[in-house]
């Protein structure tokens, strides 16, 4: 049997660029409360601990007081997003291949994401990935999120997997730190949104460079 048998992912940053419809909200919110906008790498380097943190780091880069309402901020930004309809978000290079792959072989397949649930099934259908995942565990469907391990623990229980079977695949210290959590195997994708933290710092079990190198990588651990 191959080591591995259940994989969870990531969501943005892994399977899909969702850093320019996250700019476009970002800037919808920032020119709702007469902010100046910001540019797209910045924004970049915000995303990976939930929608709320990605607020509040657009906040403090604009010098807004910290009396300033944040959860007002938070659902101008949900409502620019909303309105984005995913439209600017894609798939990366390699991922359905790879996830029609996974699939054929019988693997287990979850997605882990920080993303509100209200977001996360309508992305995935709409770029043609839902059908590749059993359980979807958003940010928002437990009281705790990544890197808390909650999430992968029960989107394992729900695939009905072995912890020492699977292995998450993300791209950001919070996906390998849930891991680590856990002691479930990881693999960082260094093309993702690492907040500009090196694969040293993050210190992940394996890391690839592109997603089609997953494949590989799981055949040597069989």
């Amino acid at each position: 049997m191959p080591r591995f048998t259940t994989a969870l992912f990531d969501l943005d940053g892994t399977l899909i660029d969702s850093v320019p419809d996250l700019h476009a909200a970002v800037n919808g919110m920032l020119t709702q409360l007469g902010l100046p906008l910001v540019a797209l790498e910045q924004v970049a380097t915000w995303v990976g601990n939930g929608s709320l943190a990605l607020v509040e780091r657009a906040l403090a880069f604009s010098n807004v007081d910290k009396t300033c309402d944040q959860l007002t901020a938070h659902d101008l930004f949900l409502e620019a997003y909303a309105a984005t309809n995913h439209q600017f978000s894609t798939c990366f290079a390699g991922v359905e291949d790879c996830l029609q792959i996974l699939h054929a072989r019988g693997f287990a397949m979850g997605v882990v994401t920080n993303k509100p649930a209200r977001f996360t099934p309508g992305i995935l259908a709409d770029l043609g990935l839902l059908q590749y995942f059993d359980v979807v565990v958003s940010g928002d469907t437990l009281a705790e999120k990544k890197p808390s391990p909650a999430p992968l623990l029960y989107a394992l229980d729900e695939l009905g997997g072995k912890l020492d079977q699977a292995i998450m695949i993300g791209d950001s210290l919070n996906d390998i730190a849930a891991a680590k959590a856990c002691q479930m195997a990881n693999c960082l994708l260094t093309y993702g949104y690492r907040q500009g933290l090196s694969v040293e710092d993050i210190s992940p079990d394996w890391h690839v460079d592109r997603f089609s190198q997953l494949l590989p990588l799981l055949d040597s651990c069989s």
